[in-house]
């Protein structure tokens, strides 16, 4: 499963746009350029920000985590320090490659052979390969194994490895270090870890071919990543002498910087670094990060929308079995209203406009809609299910600038689609037509149901042989009669986060928000859940608006609580129902209340409000609901 990324220029810039001068200095924000000149257009998961946190040194080192579709490794990260890429005559960072197959027990000889040498060439890997062995090998017990081996060659530092294991003991630290063969003092260190036992501890070490260097890193953060449980962190350290009052004052204020959507969701304290050199601190260091992902989770709603849809029409010549749209309305927005919202969404800081139906070919304006949101600056994707499409007509909207097509489609052949949708020819048709026309970004939406989970791995190499760039799972909402029969089982959803994690193709694979069930398991892992803060499920009312055909703002497209509004920014800030809906995104009840997976979802509000008259965290149906036994009808 591919990881979202960034262009590094877009981090750069979200930094510049925050002002804090107690961590980074002004030449420090100037310096990089030189970064972008080099890296702007790599495409980064993180960044992470190393800033001394016990000196009055407004410097950073600045480093960038770059996944890759390589089977054997998953991401390498760029350390750039500060005064390579300040000056900007020879920005040579240092590599750290991810080592999560190196495990005690586990032959991993492959690793050896041929990522090492990628990392330090074919002579230092042979004969390193032995004594890196070793050192997995004394974790038995102690770890899971390695998480990044390194090069500090940038630094100089040509003959040894730079490793950190995995999360560790305290007390299993000293004890390892002797048996490696670290010959240092070690009564600070064991102080050290006896203040900081509680914490999650990841040493760092240098491994040269006879020895281990004298420096030694302690990396750890706080178990749970909460505002107050890092406040508890920064108070502790200050305490300590390892953070000045005014660094610490800065890196709340960082920490609280508002979520956005792009590039950059979330500011983070990744974690601290204590390092130690003949058994004294020599330094304490703080890694903040911007990440594409949720780290802490309490903010409840983007500062302001990120996303707006709107209903263009409800008129549709398709009849599929799951519609949830009364057809028979056959209303239509008028050109002048939807131009109206659209200007509204780009004044309050939107950047997607998501244009729906019905059939959204069905709408006689979509080119100027198409043209207002290009003026605008605003990003356009369109969901179509290919009836009514011709050449000429798609063409038209690819000039237009709309930048992604959505294919409804729900099966990989025509029987399949049939038991859920309408119109598999159709569908067929519009993926060849835009794959005629060149068009990069083609995506389908597949709607799960119980009836069609069976056919995901043949959606895939549809997707595949079709050149489609993104398949998103769509959660199944109750149709226009209020039902919901045919929901997936457990079982199918858990076989196809399955096939989600662990698919390494060149497609894109995810799921909507509103799917939270099924992203809180495709996003689990050794290390936690990774669907987690405003995004973790239903973001109605927290990460968009919807606009109706009528032209009345409400908070998703399928959630029909139609209100009247002037602005977006009013009614994104007034709001009852917006306001009652971020309250419920953190106070599940009954069977999700008890159901383990609520850290990591919010459920589809639009279920519970049809079925049961009621906006409320909690999905009865859901089959991953301790309390459901049997099929969901």
């Amino acid at each position: 499963m591919k990881q979202i990324t960034h262009p590094v220029s877009e981090y750069i810039k979200a930094l510049r746009e925050q002002s804090y001068p107690e961590i980074f200095s002004d030449e420090c924000i100037a310096g990089l350029s030189n970064i972008e000149r080099r890296l702007g257009d790599t495409g980064v998961s993180a960044v992470c920000l190393e800033i001394p946190m016990d000196r009055e040194l407004p410097v950073m080192d600045y480093s960038v985590c770059v996944p890759t579709p390589d089977q054997d490794i998953e991401e390498y990260w760029l350390e750039m320090d500060y005064g390579t890429y300040v000056s900007g005559d020879n920005i040579n960072p240092c590599i750290f490659y991810d080592a999560g197959r190196l495990r005690p027990g586990r032959d991993d000889e492959d690793y050896y052979k041929d990522v090492l040498p990628r990392l330090v060439g074919e002579d230092m890997a042979s004969r390193f390969a032995p004594v890196l062995k070793n050192a997995v090998g004394l974790l038995q017990g102690r770890c899971d194994g390695l998480y990044q081996v390194g090069t500090m060659e940038a630094r100089g530092e040509e003959e040894s490895l730079r490793i950190y294991t995995d999360y560790m003991k305290a007390g299993d630290i000293i004890p390892y270090l002797k048996d490696i063969g670290y010959a240092g003092g070690t009564k600070g260190i064991g102080t050290f870890l006896e203040t900081w036992h509680n914490s999650t501890l990841i040493l760092n070490f240098d491994l040269f071919e006879d020895h281990v260097g004298p420096k030694i890193g302690i990396n750890f953060s706080t178990r749970l990543k909460t505002l107050k449980s890092t406040d508890g962190l920064l108070k502790k350290l200050r305490e300590q002498g390892l953070l000045l009052s005014v660094r610490e004052e800065a890196i709340k204020r960082f920490l609280r910087y508002p979520p956005q959507k792009e590039p950059v969701i979330q500011n983070d304290l990744s974690h601290v670094k204590v390092t130690f050199i003949d058994d004294g601190i020599i330094a304490a260091k703080a890694y903040l990060q911007q990440t594409t992902a949720f780290i802490i989770a309490e903010a409840s709603h983007y500062s302001h929308p990120w996303e707006m849809n709107l209903e263009l029409t409800t008129a549709c010549p398709l009849h599929c079995p799951q519609c949830y749209v009364s057809l028979n309305t056959g209303r239509e927005m008028s050109l002048e209203t939807a131009l109206y919202w659209i200007r509204d969404a780009a004044r309050c800081g939107v950047k997607q406009v998501n244009l729906s139906g019905g059939e959204t070919l069905c709408y006689p304006h979509l080119e100027r809609v198409l043209e207002e949101c290009g003026e605008l600056g605003l990003h356009t994707a369109i969901a179509l299910s290919g009836a009514g499409a011709s050449k000429d007509r798609i063409k038209g909207l690819i000039d237009r600038g709309v930048e992604e097509i959505y294919v409804s489609l729900n099966g990989s052949t025509e029987e399949v689609t049939s038991l859920t949708r309408d119109g598999y020819a159709q569908a067929m048709r519009l993926l060849a037509l835009l794959q005629e026309l060149s068009f990069d970004n083609i995506c389908i939406n597949w709607v799960m149901h119980r009836c069609n989970a069976d056919d995901f791995p043949n959606m895939i190499k549809l997707c595949e042989d079709n050149h489609v760039k993104t398949l998103i799972i769509l959660g199944f909402k109750p149709d226009s009669s209020g039902s919901l029969s045919g929901y997936p089982t457990e079982k199918q959803m858990r076989d196809i986060a399955h096939t989600v994690k662990k698919y390494k193709g060149s497609l894109y694979i995810d799921a909507e928000g509103c799917f939270s069930q099924l992203l809180a398991l495709i996003h689990s892992g050794l290390f936690g859940n990774r669907n987690n803060g405003i995004e973790r499920g239903c973001g109605a009312g927290r990460d968009g608006v919807s606009v109706t055909a009528g032209g009345r703002l409400t908070p998703c497209r399928h959630l029909n609580i139609p209100e009247k509004w002037d602005s977006i920014s009013e009614y994104w800030e007034k709001s009852e129902s917006i306001k009652r809906l971020r309250e419920i995104s953190s106070s599940p009840e009954g069977c999700c209340a008890e159901c383990s997976l609520n850290p990591y979802c919010v459920p589809c509000m639009d279920v519970g409000h049809k079925l049961h008259g009621r906006l409320a965290f909690e999905m009865e149906e859901c089959p991953l609901s301790p309390r459901v036994k049997g099929d969901i009808r």
